[in-house]
């Protein structure tokens, strides 16, 4: 699984995430319609789906522009090939000090 996250991040490295109305659109048209965005730019969701894909937890057909952050969390749906997720852990934020 990390050789496969190592490959997949290097050939990403330096690609854009997409603008908000772009982000929006993609996600509508893989989410309703089933329509694989070209993939010039990618939102965090499908990076997320596409390391779940390379490391063998998410179906290779899954179309990686209808995923939200929401899916990966404890309250969404994820169609997970093996394996399943905890319930999340909170972290408070405001209680962590800054080093600078």
């Amino acid at each position: 699984m990390i050789s496969s996250l190592h490959t997949l991040f290097t050939e990403l490295h330096g690609i854009p995430n997409p603008g908000e109305w772009k982000m929006i659109l993609e996600v509508l048209e893989g989410r309703i319609f089933k329509i694989r965005s070209k993939l010039h730019n990618y939102t965090c969701s499908e990076l997320v789906a596409e390391s779940y894909i390379k490391m063998g937890l998410l179906d290779p057909n899954a179309v990686i522009n209808g995923f939200m952050p929401s899916d990966f969390s404890s309250d969404g749906h994820l169609p997970l090939l093996k394996g399943s997720f905890r319930e999340e852990i909170e972290i408070d934020l405001a209680g962590i000090k800054s080093s600078t």
